[in-house]
């Protein structure tokens, strides 16, 4: 299921629960819900929430363990760089084989990423530390491949 998907199924639920308080509270509290139902009808997204609120929806809605499992997979792959001086084809494809270990790691972290604003986000979420290691990584690779002088 799609982040988005997700989020809608979470929002829906939520406002249903919503709903079922409302209605305990009595007819005064239905007739609210009622015309909240007329005016969103079932798009419960639609509804402004407070930041409180956004935080549940949004432990909800994401595995952020599951996400941040991936991004610490991506930085260890980062930690795991050849360095050494490239004189030959081995040290070569060694960069190239990490290049590729380190795109696809990176691509399979950030492709299931809802990429939230940073207000909403988890505090142990790893995605912009990942992403600060992984410009920082890519910067020195690139240094250390234009070193290369095969023999």
């Amino acid at each position: 299921m799609s982040g988005a998907r997700a989020f809608e199924a979470f929002a829906r639920n939520y406002l249903r629960r919503i709903k079922a308080e409302f209605a305990a509270a009595g007819d005064f509290a239905g007739g609210v819900v009622e015309h909240v139902g007329r005016a969103f009808g079932e798009n419960a997204v639609a509804l402004r929430v407070d930041v409180g609120a956004e935080a549940e929806i949004v432990a909800g809605a994401w595995d952020f363990k599951r996400i941040n499992r991936r991004y610490a997979r991506h930085l260890k792959i980062l930690g795991e760089r050849p360095g050494g001086a490239l004189r030959n084809d081995a040290a070569a494809k060694a960069l190239l084989r990490w290049a590729a270990a380190e795109r696809e790691a990176w691509l399979e972290a950030v492709t299931n990423d809802p990429l939230l604003p940073g207000r909403i986000l988890p505090s142990d979420y790893l995605g912009q530390q990942a992403w600060r290691r992984r410009v920082e990584v890519l910067r020195d690779a690139s240094r250390h491949l234009r070193t290369f002088k095969p023999e």
